[in-house]
Protein backbone atom coordinates (compact mmCIF):
# COMPACT_ATOMS: atom_id res chain seq x y z
CA UNK A 1 0.00 0.00 0.00
CA UNK A 2 1.00 3.07 -0.62
CA UNK A 3 1.08 6.19 2.48
CA UNK A 4 -1.79 6.53 4.07
CA UNK A 5 -3.68 9.89 3.22
CA UNK A 6 -3.16 12.75 5.23
CA UNK A 7 -6.66 14.50 5.80
CA UNK A 8 -6.35 18.27 7.22
CA UNK A 9 -8.58 17.39 10.03
CA UNK A 10 -6.65 14.06 11.48
CA UNK A 11 -7.39 13.08 14.92
CA UNK A 12 -3.91 12.52 14.82
CA UNK A 13 -2.74 16.24 14.25
CA UNK A 14 -2.24 17.89 17.94
CA UNK A 15 -4.94 20.25 19.67
CA UNK A 16 -4.03 23.92 19.77
CA UNK A 17 -3.27 23.16 23.71
CA UNK A 18 -3.49 19.91 25.47
CA UNK A 19 -6.67 19.42 28.05
CA UNK A 20 -6.65 17.64 30.87
CA UNK A 21 -9.50 14.98 31.85
CA UNK A 22 -10.01 13.03 34.54
CA UNK A 23 -6.54 13.88 35.93
CA UNK A 24 -4.82 12.52 32.78
CA UNK A 25 -3.42 15.07 29.74
CA UNK A 26 -4.40 14.59 26.35
CA UNK A 27 -2.52 16.15 23.03
CA UNK A 28 -5.02 14.46 20.38
CA UNK A 29 -7.79 13.72 19.67
CA UNK A 30 -6.82 9.99 18.87
CA UNK A 31 -5.21 9.57 21.88
CA UNK A 32 -8.15 10.84 24.41
CA UNK A 33 -10.84 8.87 21.53
CA UNK A 34 -8.79 5.47 22.43
CA UNK A 35 -8.23 5.82 26.10
CA UNK A 36 -11.71 6.32 26.31
CA UNK A 37 -12.12 2.91 24.73
CA UNK A 38 -11.74 1.09 28.51
CA UNK A 39 -12.20 1.57 32.14
CA UNK A 40 -8.74 0.92 33.07
CA UNK A 41 -7.07 4.34 34.47
CA UNK A 42 -3.49 2.45 34.22
CA UNK A 43 -4.26 1.77 30.30
CA UNK A 44 -5.80 5.07 29.55
CA UNK A 45 -2.64 7.02 30.88
CA UNK A 46 -0.38 5.16 28.86
CA UNK A 47 -2.49 6.21 25.63
CA UNK A 48 -2.66 9.54 27.25
CA UNK A 49 1.11 9.57 26.97
CA UNK A 50 1.69 8.29 23.92
CA UNK A 51 2.27 8.92 20.31
CA UNK A 52 -1.31 9.07 18.28
CA UNK A 53 -0.64 6.23 17.03
CA UNK A 54 0.99 3.79 19.53
CA UNK A 55 -2.76 5.34 21.42
CA UNK A 56 -4.18 3.57 17.88
CA UNK A 57 -2.39 0.26 18.30
CA UNK A 58 -3.14 0.18 22.15
CA UNK A 59 -6.83 1.25 21.91
CA UNK A 60 -7.10 -1.89 19.89
CA UNK A 61 -5.82 -4.15 22.35
CA UNK A 62 -7.75 -2.91 25.55
CA UNK A 63 -10.86 -4.30 26.76
CA UNK A 64 -13.66 -2.10 25.67
CA UNK A 65 -16.02 -0.82 28.14
CA UNK A 66 -19.61 -2.30 27.71
CA UNK A 67 -21.59 0.10 26.26
CA UNK A 68 -18.44 1.85 23.79
CA UNK A 69 -20.45 0.72 20.80
CA UNK A 70 -23.27 2.90 21.69
CA UNK A 71 -20.95 5.90 23.35
CA UNK A 72 -18.09 5.91 20.78
CA UNK A 73 -20.03 8.71 18.68
CA UNK A 74 -20.50 10.73 21.92
CA UNK A 75 -16.77 10.49 22.96
CA UNK A 76 -15.52 11.57 19.56
CA UNK A 77 -17.97 14.56 19.73
CA UNK A 78 -16.67 16.19 22.52
CA UNK A 79 -13.28 15.32 21.60
CA UNK A 80 -13.77 17.59 18.45
CA UNK A 81 -16.00 19.93 20.36
CA UNK A 82 -12.56 20.83 22.15
CA UNK A 83 -9.94 20.51 19.14
CA UNK A 84 -12.61 22.64 16.74
CA UNK A 85 -13.46 25.20 19.59
CA UNK A 86 -14.42 28.73 18.42
CA UNK A 87 -11.16 30.85 19.24
CA UNK A 88 -8.90 27.97 17.81
CA UNK A 89 -6.93 27.68 14.50
CA UNK A 90 -9.18 24.49 13.85
CA UNK A 91 -12.18 26.37 14.04
CA UNK A 92 -10.75 28.83 11.69
CA UNK A 93 -9.64 25.93 9.50
CA UNK A 94 -12.98 24.39 10.06
CA UNK A 95 -15.35 27.64 8.85
CA UNK A 96 -13.09 28.26 6.24
CA UNK A 97 -14.46 25.23 4.54
CA UNK A 98 -17.50 26.77 3.43
CA UNK A 99 -20.54 25.00 2.10
CA UNK A 100 -18.38 22.30 1.24
CA UNK A 101 -18.80 18.95 2.34
CA UNK A 102 -16.05 17.20 4.76
CA UNK A 103 -15.04 13.45 3.95
CA UNK A 104 -12.84 11.90 6.06
CA UNK A 105 -11.20 9.78 2.72
CA UNK A 106 -8.85 7.09 3.22
CA UNK A 107 -7.02 3.86 1.77
CA UNK A 108 -7.07 1.91 5.01
CA UNK A 109 -10.97 1.23 4.45
CA UNK A 110 -12.20 2.48 7.64
CA UNK A 111 -15.87 2.71 6.57
CA UNK A 112 -17.01 3.79 9.74
CA UNK A 113 -15.47 6.68 10.50
CA UNK A 114 -14.94 7.86 6.92
CA UNK A 115 -14.75 7.00 3.11
CA UNK A 116 -12.63 4.47 1.06
CA UNK A 117 -11.42 5.88 -2.34
CA UNK A 118 -13.84 3.57 -4.05
CA UNK A 119 -16.50 6.25 -1.92
CA UNK A 120 -17.72 3.24 0.80
CA UNK A 121 -18.20 4.57 3.95
CA UNK A 122 -20.40 5.89 6.32
CA UNK A 123 -17.80 8.83 7.14
CA UNK A 124 -19.11 9.62 10.59
CA UNK A 125 -16.35 12.11 11.78
CA UNK A 126 -17.14 13.92 8.45
CA UNK A 127 -20.78 14.24 9.55
CA UNK A 128 -19.90 15.30 13.27
CA UNK A 129 -17.28 17.95 12.18
CA UNK A 130 -20.02 19.39 9.83
CA UNK A 131 -22.46 19.06 12.34
CA UNK A 132 -20.02 21.46 14.83
CA UNK A 133 -19.94 23.63 11.58
CA UNK A 134 -23.83 24.13 11.21
CA UNK A 135 -24.48 24.70 14.90
CA UNK A 136 -21.04 27.55 15.47
CA UNK A 137 -22.84 28.91 12.28
CA UNK A 138 -26.18 29.38 13.57
CA UNK A 139 -24.21 30.79 17.14
CA UNK A 140 -22.93 33.74 15.14
CA UNK A 141 -26.02 34.40 12.55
Amino acid sequence: MSRWIENWFSNFLPNDKPFIYQGMTFYTVENFFQAMKTLDIEKRKLIAAATPSKAKRLGRKVKLKEDWEEKKLQVMEYALRIKFAPGTSWYTKLMATGNEEIVELNNWNDVYWGRTLDGRGENHLGKLLIKLKEEYKSNNE
